[in-house]
């Protein structure tokens, strides 16, 4: 990688050749050469810091800032302009972090490693579903068997209960399969 100052100095042929090499090996390798700047800089101009990453002029020649590539900055954290959209393939699918241990963080929450999985469900509720669902639960009562005033009432509560344990385990799948819980 080269760096040049985009001047080519009076002198000998050779030496004026040797500068033009020079400074178009420069521009083949966008200007990148090493942690320090071009002394010679213009409005717009690329250089490749080597440790601080792709670095660009601003309008006004006055800067150095960070890149923007359709709406996306290119700097340690990729800012991307309203009204842009990440899109992927349809046939392989794109990975967001490729490791369960990388750490990700949704809407400004401290990023963590992937959650564990869901406690394990006990067992499914087994129970008789209720003749007429009576989801009017009145207060529990020591005065029937059930601790309900009617049967259909216990079996209601338990209707709801399983219903639960369902859709539990249908946001457990749902959230593994986004890889958002183990």
């Amino acid at each position: 990688m080269a760096q040049h100052d985009y001047v080519i100095d009076n002198g000998s042929g050779s030496a004026v050749l040797a500068d033009i090499n020079s400074a178009l090996q420069a521009v083949l390798t966008v200007n990148s050469s090493g942690s320090t700047a071009p002394s010679t800089t213009a409005a717009y101009m690329l250089w490749m810091h080597t440790t601080d990453g792709i670095k660009q002029r601003n309008s006004s020649n006055a800067s150095w800032i960070a890149p923007t590539l359709f709406g996306v900055t290119l700097n340690d954290t990729v800012t991307i302009a309203d009204a842009k959209n990440i899109v992927v393939g349809t046939t392989t699918g794109t990975k967001i972090g490729t490791a369960t241990t990388q750490k990700i963080g949704f809407f400004n929450a401290t990023p963590v490693v992937q959650p564990t999985a869901l406690t394990a469900q006990l067992t499914t509720i087994t129970h008789t579903a209720p003749g007429t669902p009576d989801y009017a639960i009145q207060n529990v009562t020591n005065s029937s068997a059930y601790g309900f005033v009617t049967a259909d009432e216990a079996n209601t509560v338990l209707s709801v209960i399983a219903n639960l344990q369902t859709r539990v385990a249908e946001l457990e799948t749902k959230l593994q399969a986004l890889g958002l819980v183990a």
